[in-house]
């Protein structure tokens, strides 16, 4: 069983993927040539991603490494809005 904190970083990598309204191929091809089948892995929690990865994302999606790993709530969530 996956514990519930990896979840949810798998649903806030598709977050900032679907908030910029990008398909899997495409999320992948920005983040520097990530084959689908490899992002939804990541999606879904099958394979963990590397940190190299979380970073990229972080950056694409101009939130912190803290919000994408942690849900920290001072840190920005997709869209620059601050969370409260």
């Amino acid at each position: 069983m996956k514990p519930r904190s990896w979840e949810k970083i798998a649903s806030r990598i598709k977050k900032i993927r679907e908030l910029s309204d990008l398909n899997q191929t495409e999320f992948g091809k920005k983040l520097g040539g990530v084959p689908q089948a490899v992002v939804s892995k990541y999606e879904r929690w099958t394979v963990k991603p590397r940190l190299e990865f979380l970073v990229e994302v972080a950056n694409f999606g101009k939130v912190s490494l803290d919000w994408l790993i942690l849900g920290d709530k001072s840190g920005k969530e997709p869209g620059g809005r601050k969370r409260k």
